[in-house]
């Protein structure tokens, strides 16, 4: 089972946050608090309106800490430190907003 939780995250990305828990079969309305979770092989993720895999390195957690963040004219999704989604507020420049996401993206 892996554990998830979401710490620094603002009330007002509670509906994304419970999005993406709810996309794992997890509770969203219990966003603030630790869930657990099976995370199997071929599962699937969701949140900005966006299916993601969840690929091996998360699979094999057993911690995953999550926030959704506002930066850099973007809404992000971030798991162990590691961006694993954004949404893009302002679509302005938008070649120079993509060009601040980290190169793991």
């Amino acid at each position: 089972m892996t554990t998830i939780r979401f710490e620094e995250t603002d009330g007002r990305f509670a509906e994304e946050a419970g999005q993406f828990l709810q996309s794992l079969g997890l509770a969203p309305a219990r966003w603030q608090e630790e869930q657990a979770v099976e995370v199997k092989e071929g599962m699937w993720a969701k949140i900005f309106e966006m299916e993601l895999p969840i690929f091996a390195r998360l699979r094999e957690a057993k911690s995953w800490v999550c926030r959704v963040e506002e930066r850099e004219g973007s809404v992000r999704l971030v798991v162990s430190d590691e961006v694993w989604a954004a949404r893009i507020e302002d679509e302005q420049n938008l070649r120079e907003k993509v060009g601040a996401f980290p190169e793991t993206l």
